[in-house]
Parts: structure tokens; C-alpha cells; sequence
């Protein structure tokens, strides 16, 4: 009886105790990758963070000892604070060392954690200051972009509740002198290729509609606060085929510049005029929505066809200076001469027109305003791209796609967060005039961003498959899309960018001396987010 009496006593002990057992949250830098088994007693702290302005200031909360089910509150004595919670994604494979996915026997030592494995990346905006967890563990992110002074430090107070219980923080912002420019014209030329239709069938709504134009709108916004100033229109989106010829729906591309226009976005990017005569590296070029070789006299009219009447649209609506035309994409030694010869055809029929393209390497140079090479090549083949620009006044830009992986600059979902940023510093340490990736919200057909972050890749028959969150950035939410770390982790370098930039013309010495602290290349760099966070200071401090 006496043992029973012990039982019943210690089971009730124990349901108190978990009843009234406590949450620990920390303050962790949003540099700094979280994950479902993250622990707040290893968690580095993040107390304060420096900013300019026109910037954002951010912070990750890391909770343990959540009851799942039961609200938690979040607060900030902020005006115009913004919260997000953290949903995670599942990186099934990493990358490769060359690029693509990691092939069995291989180790790409470089990412930062080995798949498979869950990771908190995707980020859901918090309504009514609350979110229900579903585990033990979550996490959110705070951010604010209006901050109460032009200079100065000033604390933000934090207050977390679940319950009875509540937990306080404060987190120091210190606003500098600086600013980085608004998103337009003026500021460096980044782009990530949106695909439009999935806008529609991703959120049911029906194609071309008004609520899909509203949905585009929502997408193009989110791109502008990441701070890109170019947009991708697939020409196969504002073309119809009628009697075998195609027509350009005049209507619909007006809507889509206007929507981009209304976002913030300035550059405006015709899609590829032409594409591959079969697979990757093919010797010549087809027109969209033909089968006739570029090259060809026929080829010839089907370029026509389509650069004539989109080049007239774009005179008409006083677009002429924003508008950029892509070709065809990634052109190779195999078909430069066909390439040449296919941009002189088009130039023909869209004079006074820039014209970029994704490059494998220099072969091209010459047919080209704007050449733009993987980060790797431009490496390798530096010199021949830096006379391009110094004698034939060529902008050159740079991208990132599948490839390269291993220790160079990329974004895929397994990369240190401080790589996506690196790039950027880059660009500025090289004089490079713009950033391309091809995957904004690139998700293919039956794919779960969320569960499935890696792709077969069509471009070698399914031989390989395109690298974790290569496909995109951002997320399909409920109502629009969300942001993601390696989006935002973007964003902050683009701003790092305005202000090296700043630096550099202030202070051509400082600017080296900080910029190579960092950076040498786009393989040799520093991972230390302490060191980055304090050469951003310095950057800062120089600029006040």
C-alpha cells in the first residue's frame, strides 16, 4: 500500500513538473544556420547588430521547451516591427564538389551539415504577434527596416510568452551614418528568373487573371525588398501561336512591366529569343517556336518574327532604357560562331537594344553588351573578360547555378549562409556590374520545395540532379510567397555591396584593406561570422 501511495505521488510530481516546465529561448545571429535540434544552451549569442540606413536590422530567436499546440506570444517595442516564423526543409542530398549533387563516394567537406537533414530556412510572416509550435523546438526571426533615429544606438525590447510563462531580451541596434541607396536604376544589377505561371498554379488562381497579376505583384515585391532591380519575362509568357506564327499579347506584357514597375523593379529583361537545336552545348540555335535554324534564312525570318514586334512594344511604351534582351542561354566554344552570328541577326531587328547573356566563357565576346559567367569561369578566364571590359567597354556580370559546389561561392541550401553574401562583396572587389541565378521560384512539375529540395536535371537526361535549393529562394506561402535565410542572407550582401562601394570612393585604402580581410576570390574567403560581423562595423564606422 505504502509502495502504491510512493507511485501515485511520484506520477503526480512528475505531471506538475511538466506542467510547469520552462522554455529557454536564445538571440542568435541570422547568419547563423538553425535546425529542429538546435539547443539554446550552444547557441552563440547575438546581442546587437550595426546598420544603415535604408538597411534592415535582424535577429533569430532559437526556443527550446515549447508545449507543442500552445501559443506563443512575440513582442517588440519596435513600431513597424515585423515577425516571421521558421518552417523548416528537408535537404535530402549535398552539394557536389564540382557542382550538382554530391555522387555516393563523394564528401563535399564544404557544406554545412551532411544530408540528410531538416533545416529552418523557409520563413512564414506571423499574424496577430503569435504562432502555434508544433514541437519542443522553433524559431522565428525579427526584423525591422524604420528605425526611430538617423544615427545613434537604441535598444529593442523583446517579450516571449507561452502560457503563464514569459520571457524578456533586449537586442542594441546600432543606425550609422550610411546609406544604402533605394532599389532602382542606380543600384547594383541583381536578378533571379521568376516563373510566372507557377504564380498562378501554385496558389490556384487562373492564368493571367486579376488575382494572378496580384499574386505576380506580391512576388515582385518580395524580389524589390531583397533588394533586385531586374526581372525576367519569359517571352513563351507573352507570345501566343496562331496559324504557326506567333503574336505578342501587347496587352499582357504591358501589365507585367507595370506590375514589376509598381514593386520598385527598374530593369526589365526580355526572356531568350532563341534556345539549344536539342540539349546543353548543341552546335546551333532554334527561334522560339520554330525549328528552323537561327542562322538560316528562315531561322533568319523567325527571329524576325518575334524581336520586330516586341522591339516596337518596347519604343512605344519608353521602356527602350530599362529593357535588357537575352538571346540564348549559356553559349559554349561548340557554337560561339553560330551564337555571333544569331546576335547580329537579332541586332538587326532590335537596334540600340543591350543584349545579355548567361556565357560559359569568353568565346563570345564581342556579340554581347552585358557578358555574364559563372563565378568560376570568370575566375579562370579573368584576364580575357577584364580586357573585354577595359577595351571594348563590355559590362560583365557573374551567376551561380548548379554548378560550381565544393568550396566556391554558391547558394544551395547545404552552403554557410555567409556564401550567398561573399558574392557580392566579391562583385565589388572585382568591379563586376551585376549578379544573375536562374532560380527565384523555378519549382518544377510534382515539386515540394519544402520536402523536395533537389531536382533531376533535364539538361543531362536525369544523369544528375540539380543541387538542394537551387530551384529557389523563396517559398509558395499560403497567400504569396515567403522569404528564406539564404534570400535574406542575399539581401545583406547586395547591401554590403552599396557600401564598399561607398568605401571605395572615400577611402580607396580602407576599402581594400577591409574588403580583403574578407574576400580574395570567390574561393577564398573567410567563414568567421564574429570576423564578418566586425569588418561590417569598421566598413560602417569609416562611412559615419
Amino acid at each position: 500500500m505504502c509502495a502504491m501511495k510512493t507511485k501515485v505521488l511520484l506520477v503526480c510530481l512528475s505531471a506538475c513538473a511538466f506542467a510547469h516546465a520552462e522554455f529557454t529561448c536564445a538571440l542568435t545571429d541570422p547568419l547563423e544556420w538553425i535546425y529542429p535540434d538546435s539547443e539554446v544552451a550552444e547557441a552563440a549569442p547575438f546581442a546587437e547588430t550595426d546598420v544603415p540606413l535604408g538597411g534592415v536590422a535582424d535577429v533569430n530567436v532559437l526556443f527550446n521547451g515549447l508545449e507543442p499546440g500552445k501559443p506563443v506570444s512575440v513582442s517588440a517595442d519596435a513600431p513597424d516591427a515585423e515577425w516571421f516564423r521558421f518552417v523548416e526543409v528537408f535537404v535530402d542530398r549535398n552539394t557536389g564538389l564540382h557542382g550538382f549533387t554530391a555522387k555516393p563516394a563523394e564528401t563535399n567537406t564544404w557544406s554545412v551539415r551532411k544530408a540528410p537533414y531538416r533545416a529552418y530556412e523557409a520563413l512564414a510572416p506571423i499574424a496577430g504577434g503569435a504562432f502555434t509550435p508544433t514541437g519542443a523546438t522553433a524559431a522565428v526571426r525579427f526584423k525591422l527596416k524604420k528605425f526611430p533615429a538617423k544615427r545613434g544606438a537604441f535598444a529593442v525590447n523583446f517579450v516571449f510568452a507561452q502560457g503563464a510563462q514569459s520571457v524578456r531580451r533586449a537586442f542594441k541596434v546600432n543606425v550609422h551614418g550610411a546609406r544604402v541607396p533605394d532599389v532602382g536604376r542606380g543600384s547594383f544589377k541583381y536578378t533571379n528568373w521568376f516563373n510566372l505561371t507557377d504564380m498562378a498554379t501554385r496558389h490556384g488562381l487562373e492564368l493571367w487573371s486579376d488575382a494572378h497579376f496580384e499574386m505576380i505583384g506580391r512576388y515582385a515585391k518580395l524580389a524589390a525588398e531583397g533588394r533586385q532591380n531586374c526581372a525576367w519575362i519569359p517571352l513563351s509568357n507573352v507570345f501566343d501561336v496562331k496559324d504557326g506564327t506567333p503574336v505578342l499579347n501587347e496587352a499582357r506584357l504591358a501589365r507585367i512591366v507595370d506590375v514589376y514597375t509598381a514593386a520598385g523593379i527598374w530593369w526589365i529583361e526580355g526572356g531568350h529569343l532563341c534556345r539549344f537545336n536539342g540539349g546543353w552545348g548543341a552546335k546551333n540555335f532554334l527561334p522560339l517556336f520554330s525549328k528552323n535554324v537561327s542562322t538560316t534564312p528562315a531561322g533568319a525570318a523567325d527571329v524576325a518574327r518575334i524581336a520586330v514586334p516586341l522591339v516596337a512594344a518596347v519604343e512605344k511604351h519608353g521602356w527602350k532604357d530599362r529593357w535588357i534582351q537575352h538571346v540564348a542561354d549559356e553559349p559554349d566554344v561548340v557554337n560561339a560562331a553560330e551564337y555571333r552570328q544569331t546576335c547580329a541577326i537579332a541586332r538587326r531587328y532590335m537596334p540600340g537594344v543591350k543584349m545579355m547573356d548567361a556565357v560559359e566563357n569568353c568565346a563570345v565576346a564581342g556579340a554581347l553588351d552585358m557578358l555574364c559567367p559563372k563565378v568560376d569561369m570568370w575566375q579562370k578566364d579573368r584576364a580575357a573578360f577584364d580586357f573585354q571590359r577595359t577595351n571594348c567597354h563590355d559590362s560583365v556580370w557573374c551567376y551561380t547555378c548548379c554548378v560550381p559546389g565544393g568550396r566556391w561561392l554558391n547558394r544551395t541550401l547545404d552552403c554557410h549562409l555567409l556564401k550567398p553574401l561573399y558574392v557580392f562583396w566579391c562583385c565589388s572587389e572585382f568591379g563586376l556590374d551585376g549578379f544573375l541565378h536562374w532560380g527565384y521560384n523555378m519549382y518544377q512539375k510534382n515539386h515540394d520545395p519544402f520536402n523536395n529540395t533537389t531536382v533531376d536535371n533535364w539538361g543531362t537526361n536525369g544523369g544528375s540532379a540539380l543541387p538542394p535549393g537551387d530551384t529557389h529562394v523563396v517559398y509558395p506561402g499560403a497567400v504569396g510567397p515567403w522569404s528564406g535565410a539564404r534570400f535574406e542572407a542575399t539581401r545583406q550582401g547586395v547591401e554590403d555591396y552599396e557600401l564598399l562601394e561607398q568605401l571605395r570612393r572615400r577611402d580607396a585604402a580602407k576599402f581594400g584593406e577591409l574588403s580583403r580581410r574578407i574576400v580574395r576570390s570567390f574561393n577564398d574567403y573567410e567563414l568567421d561570422v564574429k570576423l564578418y560581423r566586425a569588418t561590417r562595423r569598421e566598413i560602417l564606422s569609416a562611412l559615419d
